[in-house]
């Protein structure tokens, strides 16, 4: 599944465009049949969701690494797709559950790419699982805490600038995340 993504998302980069829409609003009568990119897309959203479910487990933590999924991921982030990006960012929070894929996520700057994200308000509650994630294990808190850039003061502010969005289970995880950051 995940090479196939990665085929995707890097072979044919129509599935990092918006969503298609037909510019009359018109379509023939009886024809619902998908076609090129916007059939590639969905493939792309219905492989993203599998991998989401399948990712939090421990046995595909070394299929993920070896099939470069952090960098599946961080193109997806680049999609103008906002529901292609918000299934890349739940797909990333569980990856983020795994220690090793913690680290390599920051040892690769995904925080810088994660930060300016447009249309916080739809991707909040996933950047908050992500930020929850990583604040989890005590040696990715400590490599979180001593980044350069993002530094924690910065870090802290995009943190409290989600719970502006008031989403309940946002807020749990960005407390959550708040807390074990200032308790280090």
């Amino acid at each position: 599944l995940l090479r196939r993504l990665r085929g995707l998302v890097f072979e044919d980069e129509s599935i990092l465009g918006a969503p298609g829409a037909k510019a009359t609003g018109e379509e023939e009568e009886g024809s619902s049949e998908l076609s090129g990119p916007d059939l590639l897309k969905r493939e792309a959203i219905y492989l993203v969701a599998c991998l989401t479910t399948l990712m939090s487990y421990k046995e595909c933590l070394a299929i993920a690494l070896q099939e470069g999924a952090l960098d599946v991921i961080l193109a997806l982030l680049r999609s103008e797709d906002k529901m292609l990006v918000h299934d890349a960012l739940r797909m990333l929070g569980a990856l983020l559950s795994h220690r090793k894929f913690a680290l390599v996520f920051l040892e690769a700057n995904g925080l810088e790419q994660l930060m300016p994200l447009p249309h916080m308000a739809y991707y909040g509650n996933a950047v908050a699982l992500c930020l929850s994630s990583l604040a989890t294990f005590r040696g990715v808190l400590e490599k979180l805490c001593r980044l350069q850039h993002p530094n924690p003061s910065q870090l802290l502010e995009f943190a409290l600038k989600l719970l502006e969005h008031k989403d309940d289970v946002a807020s749990s995880n960005i407390m959550q995340f708040v807390a074990r950051v200032v308790a280090y």
